[in-house]
């Protein structure tokens, strides 16, 4: 059974692509203590996490999204302990065959990732963002629309490019960096 973790703007989107595709989803996880604070709208059943029990058959979606990526990959780590964690990748996504993707991400729309990539756990990235030749992309990266990463780049764990910005080519950019929309990233000298 297919099942999304969160529901907001990235879970929607998934659920617009599979019911496109005819594929089920047969629920909305929910952590527990969230689970009665907001209804949520959608025609799909809402579980607590906690009272789900998995088989081997499950996969989960991790859909939380940018605003707390340590969050994000918390609970991606403890659905990839329970062996349910997945990757959605668009079906109008374009990822080179010669990438290496971890598990928990989520390619949204038109992503392009060249050849020799290296992605984590856990990144969020939205239709329009580009990673370049031989770039290495570590855990809890959000690439937000019309963000590039360079050719042969490492960008470090639970970083954010904005809407529209670029990471100049052969640069490192440190864990936890952010940038903001329209920006161009380049390393201090």
């Amino acid at each position: 059974m297919n099942y999304l973790f969160g529901w907001n703007s990235v879970a929607e989107f998934v659920v617009d692509e599979f019911t496109s595709l005819s594929i089920p989803i047969h629920g909305i996880l929910i952590e527990d203590s969230y689970m009665y604070r907001v209804p949520l709208k959608t025609t799909l059943p809402v579980f607590a996490s906690s009272s789900i029990s998995f088989t081997s058959q499950d996969r989960v979606i991790n859909c939380l999204g940018y605003k707390n990526l340590e969050h994000r990959i918390r609970i991606g780590d403890y659905l990839l302990r329970l062996g349910v964690l997945t990757n959605f990748i668009s079906t109008k996504a374009q990822v080179h065959p010669s990438t290496r993707i971890g598990l928990g991400n989520i390619l949204v729309g038109d992503v392009i990732i060249e050849k020799g990539c290296e992605i984590g756990n856990h990144g969020l990235f939205w239709g329009g963002s580009r990673i370049c030749h031989d770039s290495k992309v570590e855990s809890g990266v959000f690439l937000a629309s019309g963000s590039i990463i360079g050719g042969e780049c490492n960008v470090g764990q639970v970083c954010s490019l904005g809407f529209n910005s670029s990471m100049r080519e052969k640069s490192s950019m440190p864990n936890g960096t952010k940038v903001g929309a329209n920006c161009f990233w380049r390393p201090s000298r």
